[in-house]
């Protein structure tokens, strides 16, 4: 090999060099991140079309917000967080009035949290003794589980005619707070001044609230409506 040739193949192996120096030091990793840029750049579009669906489902949402807010309102005029026994009383008051009977008292108890009864799930009946009876088929133990709300046991007494307190009671279940009749008794009124055929009921109502979770005020409740 004559010198000249082997100067051109060395010039040849130098070039290669410096190229393959040039891709692994300044080609490649320009590539490698301009992919990642890319893998970025398309991760953060996808998180944005994310935000635009979430922005919608808001805005849409916000369209319902005064209905909801209107049955937040409604729930709480039948379910206050206060017992309120003075505006159960003002209702009463108003129905006996166009009843026309007269509202005697209100007698309150002290409130009583609600307490649900439900059925315990997954519990196994014991097995039974006789190889020769059926599997038992026990059903699982009831069991009581207390609820945010409260409720306030009162006797409600009222005096009228017989027809008249039938239209009290009538117009009792209009009132839109929440409350339950639990039982009630009608003996005739034996006062001087009654009217023949007047009566005397004592209800006895539960008249339900749910105290706030954190903070719930007491206090002693005493509360009597003369007519």
């Amino acid at each position: 090999m004559t010198r000249s040739r082997t100067w051109t193949l060395g010039a040849v192996v130098l070039v290669v060099a410096i190229l393959m120096a040039g891709w692994f030091l300044l080609v490649s990793p320009t590539r490698a991140e301009a992919t990642s840029t890319e893998e970025a750049t398309i991760s953060q579009q996808q998180a944005n079309a994310q935000l635009l669906i979430a922005l919608e489902q808001l805005k849409v949402q916000a369209q319902d917000l005064p209905a909801q807010e209107a049955k937040l309102a409604e729930l709480e005029q039948r379910i206050p967080t206060q017992p309120g026994l003075p505006s159960f009383i003002k209702s009463l008051s108003s129905i006996s009035s166009k009843a026309n009977v007269v509202l005697v008292s209100l007698e309150p108890q002290l409130p009583v949290p609600l307490v649900v009864p439900t059925t315990v799930q997954g519990v196994t009946p014991p097995p039974s003794t006789d190889d020769t009876s059926a599997p038992s088929s026990e059903v699982p133990p009831a069991t009581e589980v207390p609820s945010t709300v409260q409720y306030v046991q009162s006797t409600v007494t009222i005096k009228g005619g017989y027809f008249n307190t039938e239209q009290f009671l009538t117009k009792l279940e209009g009132i839109k707070r929440s409350f339950l009749v639990t039982g009630f008794d009608v003996a005739p009124d034996v006062d001087p001044g009654a009217k023949s055929g007047d009566v005397v009921t004592h209800l006895q109502v539960r008249v339900f609230y749910s105290p706030p979770l954190v903070g719930a005020a007491s206090g002693t409740l005493s509360t009597t409506a003369t007519s």
